[in-house]
């Protein structure tokens, strides 16, 4: 892999809500010079976007929503929730409840089921997310938890190590994946579009590519990784009456 852009993992550019509030720009941008060009991008999102809630947008009066968040039409933020530090919900966003989201970008039509906890972390448009998924974004490796220093590293696919320029890094989740209950990632996780991780799997900073199935071993750390197979319809044959 050459380095990594964020467009090599979610499409940004293809949310219209996304790009009318500035943000699809960001899919040329590499993962390392994120951290310092998404805080313009996310102040010029605020300055165009004409509401900062959207009046069509239901959220549950116990959620918690930071007055720097852009939430879009049609979105859902359920019961106990809370949205903070600049996140942005774009179009049909559905937070389940006792989620925490910091310094996340929701693309349209993103599903979080409960307890989820994502920070600064992209998700792109049509993923889904079960139950008590973890995204972390510091290393505990820091001297000073309370003030990390020590920058985010992922190692690519070809075995080079790629600093993604901030010690505050959380995942980005591509476009249609889907991530079972029970999942946690390490910081600077990127997963590719269309994959589907299984549940009690742990990707420690891991580069996962597109259409990948991504399930554990007996050793939850232990994944194995494996091409995804076509849609497959599930539905039942009906026998022709007799």
């Amino acid at each position: 892999m050459n380095t990594p852009r964020l467009g090599d993992f979610v499409s940004l550019d293809s949310d219209t809500m996304l790009r009318a509030w500035g943000l699809g720009v960001l899919d040329d941008v590499e993962i390392a010079d994120l951290a310092r060009v998404c805080p313009a991008a996310y102040r010029t999102a605020r300055a165009r976007a004409g509401h900062r809630i959207d009046p069509s947008a239901r959220v549950h009066p116990t959620a918690i929503i930071g007055e720097d968040v852009l939430i879009g039409p049609d979105v859902t933020v359920h019961e106990y929730s809370t949205v903070r530090d600049g996140s942005v919900l774009s179009r049909g966003v559905n937070v389940g409840h006792n989620c925490e989201v910091i310094r996340t970008v929701l693309a349209q039509g993103v599903s979080l089921a409960h307890r989820i906890s994502l920070g600064r972390t992209i998700v792109g448009p049509g993923a889904h997310l079960g139950a008590r998924i973890l995204v972390a974004s510091v290393h505990l490796w820091n001297q000073d938890m309370r003030a990390p220093d020590r920058e985010i590293i992922v190692r690519l696919p070809d075995g080079t190590a790629y600093g993604c320029g901030t010690p505050k890094f959380g995942a980005v989740l591509g476009d249609r994946c889907r991530v079972a209950p029970g999942v946690v990632m390490g910081p600077g996780t990127l997963i590719g579009p269309d994959t589907v991780v299984y549940g009690g799997v742990h990707l420690p900073g891991a580069v996962v590519p597109p259409h990948t199935v991504v399930r554990p071993r007996h050793d939850p750390t232990d994944t194995i990784q494996e091409p995804r197979r076509p849609h497959v319809s599930y539905l039942p044959v009906l026998e022709p009456a007799s």
